[in-house]
């Protein structure tokens, strides 16, 4: 993973990293809140985990996602996923 927010973190704002080549999620908030901006993802999610550029996990997850850029390389990649577990 590029990044990773841990179980109940609050409030933690993600702003101006680059996340390249990941083979799991390029960035995952599992339940925890905060801001994500401004960040260029690439290729993230390159695996063949399921998962990918930017994963928000979990039901207490509340995030505001903001001028990201996303770009994939490979035809399987997703770009967001929201799972309430």
């Amino acid at each position: 993973m590029g990044l990773y927010i841990d179980n109940y973190s609050r409030e933690v704002e993600t702003r101006g990293n680059t996340v390249v080549s990941t083979t799991i999620s390029g960035i995952l908030y599992q339940r925890s809140t905060g801001r994500l901006s401004t960040i260029p993802f690439s290729n993230a999610s390159s695996g063949t985990e399921y998962s990918a550029h930017i994963d928000l996990g979990g039901a207490e997850t509340r995030a505001t996602v903001t001028g990201n850029k996303l770009y994939g390389l490979n035809n399987g990649g997703l770009d967001v996923v929201c799972a309430a577990v």
